[in-house]
């Protein structure tokens, strides 16, 4: 009866003791995703407050007068098609 009890004892400790272990592998998981999130987060805190520099740097309710170039539109027009169908040819002039 003893030699029962024993056994059977053994045994739930055994499974209680891999539900342990499973359980710490997943509170270090859920640990290591909250670090990266806080990490993220941060990311984004700094950024947002970069952005805010930026936008309070600017003159509120004027164009700025130093134009950026598009970078998309640095290449050189290849053709121009009028509404009329008629088409320009390119000038050599820069």
């Amino acid at each position: 009866m003893i030699g029962k009890f024993i056994s059977t004892s053994d045994s739930k400790f055994q499974a209680l003791d891999k539900y342990i272990s499973v359980s710490e592998d997943r509170f270090q998981n859920l640990k290591a995703g909250q670090r990266h999130l806080q990490d993220s987060v941060h990311n984004l805190e700094t950024q947002v407050g970069q952005i805010a520099k930026l936008l309070s740097e600017r003159n509120q309710g004027s164009l700025s007068s130093d134009s950026e170039v598009n970078p998309k539109q640095k290449q050189h027009l290849k053709a121009i098609s009028l509404r009329s169908g008629k088409k320009l040819q390119p000038s050599n002039s820069p």
